[in-house]
């Protein structure tokens, strides 16, 4: 049903009951955290049930859907929830230059990234030198005025971590669309879901400006 190297303007729910079993080869999220963020037509604010719900959901349809080859992109304090429904995921740690405030007198230093895929080829579990958009005036991307945006930088990492080229990968938070510009630069084909439509727009326009044939450095790996 789904075309490649498109993003579509629907609930991420909706469209990946309609893919089949196994047709993607990697799925690559950094998905809302519940922390009342402003996405426009999406409440970032739901009950702790609603929630779970939501990530338990996604988690059951991205792991069909990719014969169980994926990574997502979280905050530490949302580990305990995430390894209850992938208790078989690989831990990644991404460190933070900045600190943020943490529980019980710890300052936050990292990010996760919680993946059941193996890597083509060797990577550590410890990513260090990627700036997020936590580390205020050191993190030079542009942030296209969304509250949740990834790195693309990060993201490159991650696609270009699991993935050959032609593979296809799948986000279905995607946002201004940072997975689908990662995506083509590196070679790979992609489908997003963005149930905000300017977001949807913001990605488009992304898309019309990237170009394809980029290799990341070697200090990545």
């Amino acid at each position: 049903m789904f075309e490649l190297n498109k993003i579509y303007n629907m609930d991420c729910i909706e469209g990946l009951k309609q893919m089949k079993d196994n047709s993607v080869q990697f799925v690559f999220t950094d998905p809302p955290y519940n922390q009342k963020k402003d996405y426009g037509i999406y409440t970032d604010n739901l009950s702790e049930n609603e929630y779970e719900n939501l990530i338990s959901s996604v988690i059951s349809e991205i792991r069909r859907v990719s014969n169980n080859n994926f990574a997502i992109f979280i905050t530490p304090n949302l580990l305990s929830l995430f390894y209850k429904y992938i208790p078989d995921a690989t831990l990644i740690i991404t460190t933070k230059s900045n600190t943020y405030l943490g529980k019980k007198n710890y300052w936050g230093r990292f990010y996760a990234i919680l993946s059941t895929s193996t890597p083509v080829h060797w990577i550590s579990n410890v990513w260090t030198g990627i700036m997020l958009p936590g580390d205020g005036y050191a993190f030079k991307e542009k942030r296209f005025e969304h509250p949740g945006f990834t790195s693309l930088r990060l993201t490159e990492k991650i696609v270009s971590s699991f993935t050959n080229k032609g593979d296809l990968v799948l986000d279905p938070f995607i946002g201004v669309g940072t997975t689908a510009v990662a995506s083509k630069r590196l070679g790979r084909n992609f489908i997003g879901f963005e149930i905000n439509p300017e977001y949807c727009k913001m990605a488009e326009q992304r898309l019309s400006k990237t170009h394809p044939s980029y290799f990341p450095t070697e200090d990545w790996f």
